[in-house]
């Protein structure tokens, strides 16, 4: 058992049960994938507590400086060890070409095994290990930091690394050994026969030769029997280890050769002999692939510089762009607040002025007053003299799982310096898409089924809430419905025509195309000075979503339909008609469900018309329906899909598997902070890369810079994918 020292201070039994290599494996090399964090010159360690404390420096000093990990190729053999640069897959390929070289075949370092003075872990994370490997010709102790995917493998990495020492050691004894054998055969046939001295001694010299060309490697200096005392060199780089003078004598260069253990200048032939001028030339050959070997290895490090310091510059004016970002934003927020202050304080004043009327109210009550419904007003919409919102409170709650399907209110401010004079504003939450737009996208060839039924429940939500609360909408249309990519759920906008039920001061209502019978009838009275005998109900608001669901079916605009005499006379006939069409997509099974839906909500009598919290029970909200690719192309969400990325070839190999889904993240990474991904290895969704992103403006962000980019030679296609089902684990395999 070793005995304890100031370097083993760590329990390596585990490194034991790690299965060795075949020793013939060090003559070709063992190839170890790695990351490699990066290097520093280091004083001589003293300890293991100096070496982890100079392997922990070099991690945080690199993270620091935002230099990342390159991904490299460890290749241990008896001449050493070599880091080599491997080249990697990238997701951009629109990025801007800047200079570079050959990663795959370019070598970052190499160092002899005798020249390596120690390597180990960081007991904090296994993963991570380093050696520290000594110049030459400067002396100087180098510590280079990596770090493994797994513990199992930095271990296994840390073992064969030590193996290789012990192989080393053994074939320096064979290549002593055989020398030695050599040098007594040649003795011993000179002193037999004198004729054959020439021949001999050149066969021992190349048996020598043969047999010392196999490594590089004598970790321990040893002389030849028989021969003059003198050093050997122990490396590629220490020829200036042998000898103290300035200059090298051919003799000694000769015995000092980097690449193989010569006999001494007493045993090799005279320098004038053939034989001695092809050793010299050898030896010039080795040289000078020693000094091309150093040339790469310093044009990689230089490369490596240039990198490095490309990154710290890049940092710093992102760093930069970032600060002068925020200033503006601080600059503008300091704006907005005094502007505020002095509106509380005209306020307050006014209402130390009149405290009688008690018809103002405080900006900041009403700015966090909840009770106030939310008015987003249409152009288009005729506009009221007055209106009365309804008051939700704070205990109302809709029944959708996904968010309120009614627009959120922030805050009522009054702004004084509008050019027609104060004006009362609204501040409301931003939304996507409107319905409007997915009809126009449709190309009249008809929203999906899975769309049409999603915005069918989740605006008769919002009705069935309105109506218990004895309020109509009195305006529901395509663009007064939008999509909301933060809640997953469409919701109502635009509440500047709704009135209380029974209380109707508003007398023209509804826009044309969705106007329901009755408010005709009142609208037209309204226009001639006369005044109805009935006044309109909800059931105004059920009709107009009938229409707006027959045009998502069709894709068709019905305002000229709607208007005919042929549906006044007989409406169900031709919402026959319309799901009969050969030129609809939608014309499935299951539609009749969404016909019967539709033709209840459109009785001419309003009476017999149905009521929002009774089409809520239709048969046709009980069928699961799949989003089409052009429904998760149109709706945003936070969660963003990836099409066309990954063969199946990459889903099996476990190191290409890990390796890419870092590129992935990696790269998304840079439109937002990333919450989860995945891709599944199985399906459903076998090959699809789902990212989940902090909110629906990163994804939509992501989703428009990484459409169309290549990937491993195939166009990249990015969809969004519904938050509900990704956190519920269901992925859709088959789109239609």
């Amino acid at each position: 058992m070793p005995a304890k020292s100031k370097y083993n201070l760590v329990d390596d039994r585990h490194d034991l049960r790690i299965p060795l290599h075949n020793e013939d494996a060090f003559q070709h090399g063992i190839c170890f994938e790695a990351k490699y964090i990066g290097s520093l010159d280091v004083p001589r360690p003293n300890s293991r507590v100096e070496i982890v404390t100079a392997m922990r420096r070099i991690r945080y000093e690199f993270k620091a400086k935002n230099i990342k990990k390159k991904k490299v190729n460890l290749i241990v053999s008896v001449d050493g060890v070599k880091v080599i640069l491997k080249k990697k897959k990238k997701l951009l390929s629109l990025q801007k070409k800047e200079w570079a070289w050959d990663e795959n075949k370019m070598l970052v370092m190499h160092d002899p095994i005798y020249r390596i003075f120690y390597v180990s872990h960081d007991s904090q994370d296994l993963k991570i290990f380093s050696y520290i490997a000594r110049d030459g010709s400067s002396n100087v102790f180098r510590c280079n930091v990596f770090k493994s995917k797994k513990k199992s493998q930095a271990m296994r990495i840390v073992r064969t690394v030590g193996q290789a020492f012990e192989v080393c050691h053994k074939l320096s004894l064979q290549h002593t050994q055989q020398n030695a054998d050599g040098q007594e055969d040649a003795d011993s046939e000179r002193n037999g026969d004198d004729l054959d001295v020439p021949a001999c001694r050149l066969s021992g010299v190349e048996r020598a030769a043969a047999s010392a060309e196999e490594t590089d490697i004598d970790a321990v200096e040893l002389p030849l029997p028989g021969a003059d005392i003198l050093d050997f060199s122990r490396g590629v780089t220490d020829l200036d280890a042998v000898g103290k003078e300035s200059c090298l004598h051919p003799e000694d260069i000769l015995t000092a050769s980097p690449k193989m253990l010569l006999p001494s200048s007493a045993q090799l032939p005279d320098l004038g002999t053939p034989l001695s001028a092809h050793h010299q030339m050898q030896l010039l050959q080795q040289l000078l692939q020693q000094q091309q070997q150093q040339t790469q290895v310093a044009v990689a490090q230089v490369h490596l510089l240039k990198d490095q310091l490309a990154a710290e510059a890049a940092a710093r004016l992102e760093a930069q762009a970032r600060v002068h970002q925020l200033l503006l934003q601080n600059k503008d927020l300091l704006q907005h607040i005094s502007l505020l202050v002095k509106q509380v304080q005209e306020l307050e004043l006014k209402l130390a002025g009149n405290t009688t009327t008690g018809s103002q109210d405080s900006l900041l009550e009403i700015t966090f007053r909840s009770n106030a419904l939310p008015v987003l007003c249409d152009p288009t919409t005729p506009q009221p003299e007055d209106t009365h919102p309804p008051s939700l409170g704070p205990s109302s709650a809709f029944p959708s799982s996904m968010g309120s399907p009614i627009v959120t209110l922030y805050g009522v401010f009054t702004n004084h310096y509008s050019a027609n004079g104060p004006s009362r504003c609204l501040l409301l939450e931003l939304l996507d898409i409107s319905v409007s737009e997915l009809l126009l996208h449709s190309s009249n060839q008809g929203c999906s089924m899975w769309m049409i039924q999603h915005c069918a429940r989740d605006v008769l939500e919002a009705l069935a809430f309105l109506h218990h609360k004895g309020y109509v909408h009195a305006d529901l249309k395509p663009r007064n419905i939008l999509w909301s990519a933060e809640e997953e759920c469409f919701k109502l906008i635009d509440f500047g025509l709704s009135f209380k039920e029974g209380n109707q001061d508003v007398k023209y209502i509804q826009t044309d195309g969705y106007r329901a019978p009755e408010a005709e009838l009142q609208n037209c009275l309204a226009q001639a000075g006369l005044q109805s005998e009935t006044e309109c109900t909800s059931a105004v608001d059920l009709w107009s979503l009938g229409i707006v669901l027959l045009e998502m079916f069709s894709g068709m605009k019905l305002k000229h339909t709607v208007q005919s005499q042929e549906w006044k006379t007989n409406s169900s006939a031709i919402i026959d008609r319309i799901f009969a069409s050969e030129g609809v997509v939608n014309s499935a099974i299951p539609a009749y469900h969404l016909r019967d839906l539709i033709k209840s909500m459109l009785h001419c009598d309003q009476g017999k018309r149905a009521s929002a919290e009774k089409a809520l029970c239709s048969p046709f909200f009980s069928i699961p329906f799949a989003p089409h690719i052009e429904d998760l192309v149109m709706l945003p969400t936070p969660v963003l899909r990836l099409l066309n990325v990954l063969s199946d070839a990459s889903l099996q190999c476990e190191e290409e598997y890990e390796d890419i889904l870092e590129d992935i993240r990696e790269e998304c990474q840079k439109y937002g902070p990333v919450v989860s991904l995945l891709i599944p290895k199985e399906n459903p969704g076998k090959g699809q890369v789902f990212v989940e992103y902090a909110n629906a403006g990163d994804s939509k962000a992501a989703q428009k810079m990484l459409t169309g980019k290549i990937f491993d030679g195939k166009f990249v296609v990015a969809t969004f994918y519904p938050l509900s089902a990704y956190k519920r684990g269901y992925l859709y395999q088959n789109l239609l």
